[in-house]
């Protein structure tokens, strides 16, 4: 399966599309936030992903409906599925038709005929994956088998945040349970077992979750099955302590009491007696703290502000204080009111000067000046003294604002404590109830003894069941075989990009789900240096699983998709790099690389790459669809944001 377009549906019917090239590299590049990431979210989210996630902002406010147009061997499929409605993270609702050449329909004709469900089990079929179910007698519920389309997907995506991380590997590897379904499901992809190898491998766990929490409970009878005073004295002790009896009811019985009566006693207590806290969590304490936050950051602000008006206003002052006291020796002399002396003339002696005086027009002029100024300072000094006023008291405002906040985040922390408490009580209330039941149910002799041993042999029957049934459908020298490929490909291409150890053996570690460089002793991806090695690391792992994949016809979809190889050599403030810089030639080396590997499989991978670099070579600027570096170029288009 590989893709052949991405298109996008506003509420008014127009359509944005991006054609891919089948079997080829396909580069977006583009500046930041112009919605590269955002493509691969789509993509997933079209394929059937739990949850949407495509960022909050412009895409999810101007989308209404996204939709893929999919090649599989002899014909199309297009699918859609609605944008989330406002506060949901997924709608359910999918849109789906076939044929060898499909047609991309209007807006109009786009009718919901799937939901989440139908749309995984189409697709996974489609892919030769069957979305086989079996009933789980845990919980008597029908649950889907691991190793389905979306499992398969996790060899298909690598993220901005994934690609060169040292901490996981497969795509979502870090979220629970995620890294243990990849383990449970690579044998099948590998080739090395059957699809009911998965199913038998849920199975099982199921099981062993049964006969645990059965052998707790037969442990507990035990101690309980026999009327053991003691035992009775802290059940009734237990049951006042958390509130099921009264002070006067727990006087009343005793261990001495009769049998039937204190059995009939705690028999009425069930789960009326409990009363349910709702606890509202820590919703109400972090928007308190939000908002302190903010308010600390434009105290903050008035604060600088403050400061700054401060220091203007001493530097005023003296500037002020300066021309008064120049003022004033002029007017002591009455220069101000005589300009009409000789400017060859000393005006306080009258002798004659060797050098004349500035030209009487000019020295009245700076004279005149001079009184001006004052008289401007003397006008501003009050108008600035109001805005020093007026910024102190929004500033007390907000010191006024904070202390209530924090009296309320007080008042919200005692408020979480007593709710705590209160659920801790119930909790106990429970567990207690739980301990009468098992003992009540003890005492009964009219009903027939629970026979825990009986149940246990049973349940571990069936796992010694599956467990020979696991050995027939697992091929453990397939595994070893499908390892040593993707082992011995990994290690081919080490040099082509230069990475560190590159004379060492770079190999997959199934059990630990990493990979592992044997130098002097086994260094897992965690503990080798820098960005470089992990981004390199990331590329060989999965170009050789996919090698795999193709060679061998396994149902993994055909393509790759890449967010942002290069960042970990280029800045994402710029557009291009030196052309003779070493972090340059890194980044041609990275799509050199991924070129030759889907060139290689003549056709059968499609790798698609959004990055903010643009290189200047042939093989980057051949392989560019979609260019979104000027201001108007977008994943949105620009008169969609009018609309």
């Amino acid at each position: 399966m590989q893709i052949i377009k991405m298109v996008l549906y506003n509420k008014f019917g127009k359509k944005r599309e991006l054609s891919f090239k089948l079997g080829s590299l396909n580069i977006i590049t583009g500046k930041s936030r112009s919605g590269k990431s955002a493509v691969g979210d789509i993509i997933e989210y079209c394929l059937g992903s739990r949850k949407c996630n495509i960022a909050d902002g412009i895409i999810r406010e101007k989308v209404s409906w996204y939709g893929l147009v999919l090649q599989f061997s002899k014909f199309q499929l297009f699918v859609a599925r609605k944008n989330p409605d406002e506060n949901k993270n997924k709608s359910d609702l999918f849109y789906f038709k076939e044929g060898k050449n499909v047609a991309i329909p209007s807006l109009n004709e786009i009718r919901p005929n799937a939901n989440l469900d139908v749309m995984l089990e189409k697709l996974g079929s489609l892919s030769k994956i069957s979305e086989n179910r079996y009933t789980n007698s845990f919980n008597q519920i029908n649950k889907s088998i691991k190793s389905n389309f979306r499992a398969a997907l996790k060899f298909c995506f690598q993220g901005q945040d994934e690609i060169a991380s040292k901490n996981v590997l497969f795509h979502n590897q870090g979220e629970p349970f995620v890294q243990t379904a990849i383990k449970d499901t690579m044998p099948y992809f590998l080739g090395a077992s059957t699809e009911d190898a998965a199913i038998l491998i849920s199975e099982k766990k199921d099981l062993q979750k049964q006969l645990k929490k059965l052998e707790a409970e037969s442990e507990e009878y035990e101690e309980v099955s026999n009327y053991s005073p003691s035992l009775v004295n802290n059940l009734i002790e237990g049951a006042q302590a958390v509130g099921l009896l009264d002070k006067a009811q727990a006087k009343k019985l005793n261990a001495g009491n009769n049998r039937t009566e204190i059995i009939k006693t705690l028999s009425s207590l069930n789960t009326n007696n409990v009363t349910a806290i709702e606890y509202m969590g820590d919703e109400r304490l972090l928007n308190l703290q939000d908002k302190m936050a903010h308010q600390q950051d434009i105290l903050s602000q008035y604060n600088s502000r403050i400061r700054e008006v401060e220091i203007y206003q001493r530097n005023f002052q003296g500037f002020h204080d300066e021309l008064g006291y120049k003022s004033s020796r002029l007017k002591s002399i009455g220069l101000f009111k005589s300009l009409n002396f000789r400017t060859n003339y000393c005006p306080f002696c009258s002798n004659k000067l060797l050098t004349p005086l500035p030209n009487l027009n000019e020295m009245k002029k700076s004279l005149l000046e001079l009184n001006d100024s004052i008289e401007k300072v003397d006008l501003e000094q009050p108008k600035l003294d109001a805005y020093l006023m007026d910024l102190k008291e929004k500033r007390n405002e907000i010191r006024s604002d904070i202390s209530a906040l924090r009296l309320k985040i007080n008042d919200a922390y005692n408020q979480q404590k007593d709710a705590l408490k209160n659920r801790d009580i119930y909790f106990q209330q429970s567990k207690l109830l739980g301990r009468i039941s098992l003992w009540l149910e003890s005492q009964d002799v009219e009903k027939d003894k629970i026979d825990f041993k009986e149940k246990i042999s049973n349940l571990s029957k069936k796992i010694d069941i599956i467990d020979s049934k696991l050995k027939k459908s697992f091929n453990e020298d397939q595994v070893e075989y499908a390892l040593s490929k993707i082992q011995g490909n990994m290690n081919d291409w080490t040099q082509a990009l230069d990475l560190e150890y590159e004379d060492s053996i770079y190999r997959f570690d199934l059990k630990k789900m990493t990979v592992i460089v044997d130098k002097n002793r086994p260094i897992p991806l965690s503990q080798l240096g820098s960005g470089k090695n992990w981004l390199g690391v990331h590329l060989i792992t999965y170009f050789a699983f996919q090698k795999f994949f193709i060679q061998h016809n396994r149902p993994v979809p055909t393509f790759l998709f890449l967010d942002q190889p290069s960042q970990v050599y280029f800045p994402m403030t710029m557009k291009e790099l030196p052309l003779d810089s070493k972090d340059y030639k890194a980044v041609e080396n990275i799509y050199t690389f991924v070129n030759n590997r889907v060139n290689e499989e003549n056709r059968k991978l499609q790798v698609i790459i959004v990055d903010h670099a643009y290189l200047q070579n042939k093989i980057f600027a051949e392989s560019v669809i979609e260019n979104w570096h000027k201001v108007d170029d977008n994943l949105i288009p620009s008169d969609w944001l009018e609309l």
